[in-house]
């Protein structure tokens, strides 16, 4: 009897090993972020908590005007057009740089505006959108994806996320401020974006050869403008319930809130690490059959399904055992609003997933209408919710937003509609799964 039926293909395995090395990376750096977000709570009480994660959050709302959201658009061209990558990544180096000079000045004025009295709210929120003037470096990562070399950004992220964390624990043991704890939150990424560059040089490629093109930078800008436009609105949707509730309640409720969320959302990692290394072989297989493209979507939107019922069913019975036995007492108000929060995890695992799939048929546009819908939906919601509720509040308007701009609106559009079924169907996996493991058909 032969084993030739479960030998891998040289492309498969090199798939299975990025998707290995980018789960590796995310379990280790999620789980080490996890338990350094575990240790800031408990050493600053959830007052400062809460202003440590509303400066994150106010920060990451313009990460998608420092970042154009090209990554994507870059790492398809960089598959599609590998001989072209010079002008590729030297005209989106540049790009970003004056985006990111310009995300810097606008997180800085935005909360001088929102919060003019407070002066040291405003220096935490400037030091942490410093990472904006060097993000840009970064974009050697769509490089390494496009080759499906995920391992080298990887270990430049472990280097970088190494050299933070011991600091962040020489802080903390000498009963650092907050101010100095931001400080180094901000120097991560710096450090990483060096460290990457040094990668690069690694495999005999030098940013000397980057060339910058006004065709082919106008052309990046044409691509990742509703990208942007759907980064700022799914950034929106993500964070305005931490800015809302800081802004309406007080940031002791944000502190109480981002433990619920860091707990649901610690578990996101699963589908970018996937969709990262399963990106370049779906757009492939577009080009070889219709068939065999639904089929890896399909696959694609079960296995994310299947995650993300093993997170909620495994974590709601034990939520408040988990909040009390790493957070403390004083977060055990965030048990409820986990209860709500857990609940995300379906619908953010399929639009996270799905997003391949938008870029590769060129929807991008519609991705924007989806997420923007879902922002303004959260907005509402969370000026209707959080007076009566407060963070519970949130939590509620957060997950009918997410299912609304993750799932429903795609329902709505005739573009749409046929892949949406097929989310529909990986939802629906509980009903599925059993007729499966039966034998009938699906």
């Amino acid at each position: 009897m032969t084993n030739s039926g479960f030998k891998f293909s040289f492309h498969q395995s090199k798939i299975i090993s990025n998707i290995a090395w980018l789960l590796i990376d995310r379990v280790l750096g999620t789980g080490m972020t996890f338990l350094m977000g575990v240790w800031l709570a408990r050493y600053l009480n959830p007052e400062q908590y809460g202003t440590l994660r509303y400066v994150i959050a106010f920060v990451a709302l313009f990460s998608p005007v420092a970042s154009l959201g090209m990554s994507s658009i870059v790492t398809r061209d960089l598959v599609e057009k590998p001989s072209e990558k010079n002008e590729l990544l030297g005209s989106a180096f540049t790009i970003q740089f004056i985006s990111g000079f310009f995300a810097a000045c606008l997180s800085i004025i935005s909360i001088k505006i929102l919060t003019p009295k407070d002066s040291l709210l405003c220096l935490f929120v400037a030091i942490a959108s410093s990472v904006f003037l060097f993000q840009p470096l970064t974009i050697v990562e769509q490089w390494f994806e496009s080759r499906v070399e995920s391992k080298f950004t990887i270990l430049s992220k472990n280097i970088s996320f190494f050299i933070s964390t011991v600091l962040k624990v020489v802080l903390i043991v000498n009963k650092a401020p907050l101010l100095a704890l931001i400080f180094i939150l901000a120097l991560e990424p710096i450090i990483y974006s060096l460290i990457l560059i040094t990668s690069y040089s690694f495999n005999q490629q030098s940013v000397k050869k980057w060339l910058f093109q006004r065709e082919k930078a106008k052309y990046i800008i044409k691509e990742t403008i509703p990208l942007l436009l759907t980064g700022l609105a799914v950034n929106i949707y993500l964070k305005i319930d931490q800015i809302m509730l800081g802004q309406m309640a007080d940031k002791t409720v944000v502190g109480v809130y981002s433990v619920a969320a860091s707990l649901s959302e610690i578990w996101f990692f699963i589908p970018i690490a996937f969709r990262s290394s399963l990106y370049p072989d779906i757009i492939q297989s577009k080009n070889l059959s219709f068939d065999l493209y639904q089929q890896k979507l399909q696959k694609f939107y079960d296995l994310m399904a299947l995650f993300a019922y093993c997170i909620v069913i495994l974590f709601l019975p034990v939520s408040r055992y988990l909040i009390l036995s790493t957070y403390g007492s004083e977060y055990l108000p965030a048990v409820p609003i986990l209860h709500v929060y857990l609940w995300n995890c379906i619908f953010a695992f399929q639009g996270i997933a799905q997003s391949a799939w938008l870029i590769s048929e060129g929807l991008q546009k519609i991705n924007f209408y989806s997420t923007a819908c879902g922002a303004l939906i959260n907005i509402l919601l969370n000026l209707i919710l959080i007076p009566h509720f407060e963070s519970l509040g949130a939590a509620i308007a957060s997950l009918i937003s997410y299912a609304f701009a993750s799932y429903f609106c795609f329902l709505i559009f005739p573009l749409t509609r046929a892949n949406a079924i097929l989310m529909t169907k990986a939802i629906f996996l509980p009903i599925r799964l059993p007729m499966y493991l039966l034998g009938k058909k699906l």
